[in-house]
């Protein structure tokens, strides 16, 4: 117990996510979700595009991030040079996601199933990397937000409009986007739903890469489905006031008048 208090902080971080993998972590079926997004990679990639990421940027907490960070937003010069450049940094920074998606699922040389995504391989590496770089935006836009409202007081991030930046209802959002949402997607151009099998493999892919970027998981087993849709409907049947309500990644809506 001692010696691990005299580790450096980074070297812990590093070790928890080598050595505490979650029992529930099945590599074998994380080789079978990454084989269905292999296998139905054109409707998946559509899926990604025009579901996931045009859908993303519809949430306005996420948005004010992408806007703090000029990341995928151009900046103010509208110069021919400028757009040009900024033209150029957005198909980068596409790039760098499809970078990411390639690093976890394309084949390593190495027999094991999901080898890229076992500790130490490419794609365990580039989800941490994520994650480290997901923090250093979270702590920077911080450094610079104004809780207090004080009139004319310049702020790159209002906390009390958008929050904590990145936060876990952000990640969360964007976890199911490129889960659930994909296999919408898929089911809308493929016009019929993937096995139930193969789509549990597929969620079984994204929920430890969850677990891996930092998204709060549960890390016993789970319960199996009609468990957790029956305490679902008990928790609401025993509450008139407060019932379970699905999250909505824009916040609480503010009504118009």
């Amino acid at each position: 117990g001692k010696q691990k208090e005299h580790i450096n902080p980074r070297i812990n971080f590093y070790a928890h996510y080598h050595d505490g993998i979650p029992n529930w972590v099945d590599f074998e079926q994380i080789g079978r979700g990454i084989n269905v997004f292999l296998a139905y990679f054109p409707a998946a990639g559509c899926a990604l595009i025009y579901r996931s990421l045009i859908g993303g940027f519809s949430i306005p907490k996420i948005i004010q991030v992408l806007k703090s960070t000029r990341y995928l937003t151009p900046g103010k010069s509208k110069d021919a040079f400028s757009i040009s450049r900024d033209r150029k940094r957005t198909m980068e920074r596409l790039l760098d996601t499809t970078g990411f998606l390639a690093s976890c699922f394309a084949p390593a040389d190495d027999t094991l199933s999901s080898a890229s995504l076992r500790p130490g391989g490419r794609g365990w590496n580039a989800a941490l990397r994520v994650r480290v770089l997901h923090g250093k935006v979270r702590r920077s836009l911080l450094q610079t937000a104004n809780t207090k409202n004080e009139p004319g007081q310049s702020t790159q991030w209002d906390i009390n409009e958008f929050g904590v930046p990145i936060n876990q209802e952000d990640m969360a959002a964007t976890l199911l986007a490129f889960s659930a949402n994909t296999l919408m997607g898929i089911e809308t151009l493929a016009g019929m739903p993937l096995s139930d099998d193969e789509q549990r493999d597929y969620l079984a892919l994204w929920r430890y890469l969850g677990w891996l970027l930092g998204v709060d998981t549960v890390e016993e087993d789970v319960l199996n489905c009609d468990d957790i849709n029956a305490r679902v409907k008990s928790s609401n049947a025993s509450s008139s006031v407060n019932p379970l309500l699905p999250i909505d990644p824009c916040g609480p809506k503010k009504l118009l008048y």
